[in-house]
């Protein structure tokens, strides 16, 4: 429809505006040529973004199929230098849970720790060697074990035969018992039931099953960074020919961690950090591995050390995982520039050859309006013209 101001200008004998008129005479051409510039700055918008929203998948990815005992940060207290009492005292289940929540708040940004995951407690950290003849032994090799009185058992499993192992037996020396639990796998490979006693070497104790359990979350760093607590391991010895014996875990309650000083074990208090990826980008991973190894050897190591204990030792392989990726990303960069740059000429080309062919249909119309007077630097205004009118809004969309 002609507006009454467009009638009024004609009657007095005035031109309509060129862009206007152009615009409304090729409705189509304008429009598939607003649509092509739309897609081209979408595109162009869109690469980066989907470029950074990949590398942090694959940092998450990467960190996420490490192995816990690779990803988690542990943190460990071995002191045989103190006397049985004061190592007991270091043993104890309210110090060990208060140097947790110490440990947290020393964690440096941008690491950030998955709470649900993390774990903490009493371990041995020397097998205990069992001596029960009856034990499997596939190459007459007995069975060693790995105790631990690690937090929140029973929020990370769920009883499927007998009852949660209690601390009460090992309060009393005189009892000479600890009640512990085993996993399913545990159980079935060592043969292992509700009410059996394991007896290991050089121990004033004995280890009473009274549980069989089955983990919430296997793969979860809590059953994950120490493997054998569980699922038993088929191991072999160093020696010639090698013989093969199994490595298994025995759980107690936390309370109970204390009663691990009346074996061969060397207890220690330990401390596992599993990391969160949730928050993890490509952006932050300089910091990140330089946070990490500032725990391992730098000035927050010294904040470690002053909120459990200047004997404290940190150790993780996070920043080699992270590392090994940053190595794999460096590679492949050039691969993705070259993707880039390929993607932006093929859309330039594109745009180009379009103006080409608009071009080309009109070329009766700029050969009349040359010969009416029309100048290059004329045409080429109103050409810029009419493709701005349609391209700016366009491209802003996109």
């Amino acid at each position: 429809m002609t507006s009454a101001v467009e009638r009024a200008g004609r009657a007095r004998g005035v031109p309509a505006p060129w862009t206007r008129t152009r615009l409304r005479t090729a409705r189509g051409a304008s429009v598939a040529f607003a649509v092509l510039v739309l897609l081209t700055a979408f595109l162009a918008a869109y690469f980066p973004r989907a470029v950074r929203a990949n590398e942090d998948q694959a940092v998450r990815r990467a960190v996420a199929e490490a192995s816990a005992a690779r990803a988690v940060v542990d943190v460990g207290l071995i002191r045989p230098d103190l006397a049985p009492g004061e190592r007991a005292k270091t043993l104890a289940p309210d110090r060990v849970a208060a140097n947790y929540r110490a440990l947290l708040r020393t964690v440096p940004e941008p690491v950030r720790v998955d709470t649900g995951q993390s774990s903490y407690g009493v371990r041995t950290s020397k097998d205990l060697q069992a001596t029960d003849k009856d034990l499997p032994s596939p190459d007459a090799v007995l069975p060693r074990f790995t105790a631990a009185a690690q937090a929140g058992l029973e929020e990370h499993a769920r009883l499927t035969s007998g009852r949660w192992p209690r601390a009460e037996a090992a309060r009393s020396r005189d009892a000479g018992r600890v009640e512990v639990a085993v996993t399913g796998a545990t159980a079935k490979a060592l043969e292992l039931a509700v009410g059996r006693t394991v007896h290991v070497e050089g121990a004033e104790v004995a280890f009473v099953v009274v549980g069989i359990v089955e983990p919430r979350d296997p793969r979860g760093a809590w059953w994950s960074a120490e493997g054998q607590l569980r699922t038993p391991a088929m191991t072999a010895t160093s020696g010639r020919p090698p013989q093969k014996y199994w490595r298994a875990g025995l759980l107690l309650p936390p309370a109970s961690g204390a009663a691990l000083l009346d074996t061969l074990g060397q207890p220690e208090a330990y401390w596992r950090l599993a990391p969160r990826t949730d928050g993890l980008t490509a952006t932050v991973l300089p910091r990140y591995t330089a946070a990490l190894g500032s725990l391992k050897g730098g000035p927050d190591l010294l904040r470690v050390k002053k909120a459990v204990e200047p004997h404290a030792v940190v150790s993780t392989d996070l920043d080699e995982v992270i590392e090994a990726h940053r190595g794999l990303s460096r590679a492949l960069s050039p691969v993705v520039e070259v993707a880039a740059v390929g993607a932006g000429a093929v859309a330039a080309v594109t745009v180009a050859m379009a103006a080409g062919l608009s071009a080309g249909r009109r070329r009766e119309e700029f050969a009349l309006l040359r010969a009416r007077g029309a100048s290059l630097a004329g045409l080429g205004g109103r050409l810029l013209a009419e493709s701005a009118a349609s391209a700016v809004p366009a491209a802003g969309l996109g």
